[in-house]
């Protein structure tokens, strides 16, 4: 998923939505595995290379969302990176690392809050090798 998200960048894209829901995995023609990322509603692109909304607008899913994004800054493929954390947290933990019903609470534990560490949220007996933790904790530091 990494790779493919570097090509998109590469391409001056930024996806800005990702979330389970936004990434399938099937088979490819040849019967192997591939993932596809989808819904591209909200991605961007620019001709300078500079990723941004217009001031104060926020597109996305709190849940998912980078500190940068929901701040409303410029983006860049960091941003996906940040989202991309996420779902792999609530992959290995069944959860999100910030909950809550109010968007805006989220949001703001997004901007504030350090993310839990993945070992208190493992569900009970589950492995998840060291390399994969520190992959997840590198994913969803705050600061670009």
């Amino acid at each position: 998923m990494i790779e493919r998200l570097k090509k998109l960048h590469d391409a001056k894209f930024v996806h800005r939505d990702i979330k389970p829901e936004n990434v399938q995995v099937g088979l490819d023609p040849d019967g192997g595995e591939k993932v596809w990322l989808l819904d591209f509603g909200i991605a961007q692109v620019s001709d300078e290379g500079a990723f941004s909304t217009a001031f104060g607008d926020v597109l996305g899913t709190p849940s998912y969302m980078s500190p940068e994004q929901i701040r409303g800054e410029r983006l860049d493929g960091r941003s996906d990176l940040y989202s991309l954390g996420i779902v792999l947290f609530e992959m290995l933990c069944g959860e999100r690392p910030f909950v809550g019903d109010d968007p805006v609470v989220i949001c703001r534990m997004q901007l504030y809050d350090k993310p839990p560490p993945l070992g208190q949220r493992l569900p009970r007996k589950a492995y998840v090798p060291p390399a994969l933790k520190s992959v997840a904790d590198e994913l969803l530091v705050k600061s670009r």
